[in-house]
């Protein structure tokens, strides 16, 4: 329960309902009214429950539609659909976009999450079948890219390509169990043996693959390989450790 709300969204039935003050939007009736054209990515520069509790303070003067938590991708819609929310700094676009934040920073990788990347993938699906928005990068767009924005969110650490394929429908993960003659893997930081080591998995676990992407090249019990494999927020394995049952890319997972 947030805000002292508890009731679910009617627009989108995965978020909480937690209405910002309405001193902070525009009542509307779109997309009779406006029609709704395009979606615009925010980072909140502050925590999920301090962007939603901000909409509700009078003095704001600023709103999103929806804002989504880094650790489990949880959704909270301050806004109705219908309605206009404050949030692109350009009258135009607000008239015509959903607006999303992001629980994070844009500086600090480790908001960027699966479990929200695939929670706000999820909703911007919804939200292009309903409104008949074109799913590309046109359409679904960073407040940075607003005209006359001077935010820079959601910033330089947002995935596009992985968002685009998730929203798109690319949405597999695979698996795949470690093989190392040492008794743990390294876990390095980016997809090359130059990242730094963040971390261990332990020979024959099993881990997701959430991504995969091209690195430096490693040979290893799988053979010689560039490809590395995202199996958490800034955690990567060579693939050349790591049996998926493909030789490569697996079927249907994104490319990171």
């Amino acid at each position: 329960m947030l805000g002292g709300v508890g009731t679910l969204s009617t627009d989108y039935g995965p978020a909480a309902w937690a209405p910002a003050s309405t001193s902070n939007y525009t009542v509307a009736s779109r997309p009779g009214s406006h029609q709704v054209t395009h979606i615009v990515i925010h980072m909140t520069q502050g925590s999920y429950a301090g962007a939603i509790s901000w909409f509700q303070n009078p003095a704001a003067q600023v709103s999103a539609h929806y804002t989504l938590r880094s650790s489990d991708g949880a959704v909270t819609q301050s806004v109705r659909e219908k309605d206009i929310a404050w949030h692109a700094g350009n009258w135009t676009y607000n008239t015509q976009s959903i607006g999303i934040e992001h629980e994070g920073y844009v500086d600090d990788a480790a908001w960027f999450t699966d479990a929200m990347y695939r929670a706000s993938a999820a909703l911007t699906r919804s939200l292009t079948t309903k409104y008949g928005i074109p799913r590309d990068r046109a359409h679904i767009i960073a407040h940075a890219e607003v005209p006359g924005a001077t935010h820079t969110d959601p910033g330089p650490n947002w995935n596009w390509t992985y968002y685009m394929q998730l929203v798109n429908g690319t949405t597999g993960i695979g698996s795949g169990t470690v093989n190392t003659s040492a008794s743990t893997l390294n876990v390095r930081s980016g997809p090359g043996a130059s990242y730094p080591v963040v971390g261990s998995v332990a020979d024959g676990a099993t881990v997701a693959v959430y991504c995969q992407t091209v690195g430096s090249t490693v040979t290893g019990p799988y053979g010689t390989t560039a490809v590395w494999n995202r199996i958490g927020t800034n955690r990567y394995v060579s693939d050349a450790y790591v049996l998926t049952g493909y030789d490569g890319y697996i079927p249907n997972v994104p490319r990171c």
